[in-house]
């Protein structure tokens, strides 16, 4: 829904379909399903809250406990 939303909202030209053999429906303008595909996208996660997303997992995952590594010093800092 988002992409052929973009599709209006970039004001992109309505032309004759082509429906492929197995009933899809093709846009034949590559470059305006190309900037549909990215709006899109920007509509349900901006790219900005989808890379703090990616970053504050991968942040995570990758370090240490704090807490266990703190009980485990010899000075408990």
């Amino acid at each position: 829904m988002a992409h052929e939303m973009a599709h209006v909202v970039l004001e992109h030209s309505f032309s004759t379909l082509l429906r492929t053999s197995g009933g899809e429906c093709r846009e034949s303008d590559r470059e305006q399903e190309a900037e549909a595909a990215e709006l899109s996208g920007e509509l349900l996660i901006p790219s900005d809250a989808a890379l703090r997303l990616v970053t504050a997992t991968l942040q995570t995952k990758l370090s240490p406990n704090t807490s266990a590594s703190a009980s485990n010093s010899p000075n408990g800092a």
